[in-house]
């Protein structure tokens, strides 16, 4: 595929992106690495348009930038983070200076990080399953300035890291096992357990860290997660 598709400030409105998406959408794998569209005249039209092409998972973009089309909402944010659950390529979805609110960010966060089935059960299945390659939404300050909340960028910090199965592990811990975020005793303890139920979680715990030893010594328990607590803060 190309490597990268510039149109930035280019007056771009919601049918020149709905024929672009179409172009793209009859062979996603040529799809560019990286898209830039920001600073167009882009709205939600043009915005849903994309939807259909990142859905596919044969889609190759892996940053896409509608930062600064201030049309692009809430709805449009709902329906790219579905459209997402699909798409294992994409880290980047840069989304800063648009009309999206909390409401919209939180949709995100669901995406990244989900711990509970459709019936609002806990489940550690829905958390393996969440999305651990996107890992920006836009520039850095934007992220630390914006409507992004502490857990959701959290999240996206964590899914920087290349070992996606360590990323998994590192999200069922922290909301499963009532892992504090730091390698502090009392962490330790909510994780092994309370003098009520001692070592309640360790059969669990014991059979996913020893998936995440770094040789593949399925015989070992790799801890290292509990050092780089303080490095994902």
């Amino acid at each position: 595929p190309l490597e990268k598709l510039t149109l930035f400030n280019n007056r771009l409105n919601d049918m020149s992106i709905r024929e672009l998406a179409d172009v793209f959408s009859r062979k996603p794998e040529l799809t560019p690495l990286e898209i830039e569209l920001n600073d167009n005249l882009i709205g939600s039209e043009g915005c849903l348009s994309f939807v259909k092409l990142l859905s596919d998972s044969k889609c190759s973009a892996k940053k896409v930038d509608l930062s600064g089309n201030a049309g692009i909402n809430n709805i449009c944010a709902k329906e790219l983070s579905d459209s997402l659950k699909n798409n294992s390529q994409i880290e980047k979805l840069w989304l800063c200076g648009t009309s999206i609110t909390t409401e919209g960010w939180n949709e995100f966060e669901t995406l990244v990080c989900n711990i509970c089935t459709s019936g609002h059960t806990s489940s550690t299945m829905a958390t393996f399953q969440s999305k651990h390659s996107l890992s920006s939404l836009g520039h850095f300050s934007f992220e630390k300035e914006a409507l992004l909340s502490p857990q959701l960028l959290k999240y996206l910090k964590c899914n920087e890291l290349k070992d996606k199965g360590q990323v998994a592990r590192k999200k069922i811990l922290w909301n499963h096992f009532n892992i504090s975020h730091s390698a502090r005793q009392d962490g330790l303890d909510e994780l092994f357990g309370d003098d009520t139920e001692p070592l309640a979680h360790l059969p669990h715990v014991l059979s996913w860290l020893a998936k995440g030893d770094p040789h593949g010594n399925s015989k070992t328990c790799n801890l290292n997660f509990l050092e780089d607590e303080e490095k994902m803060r």
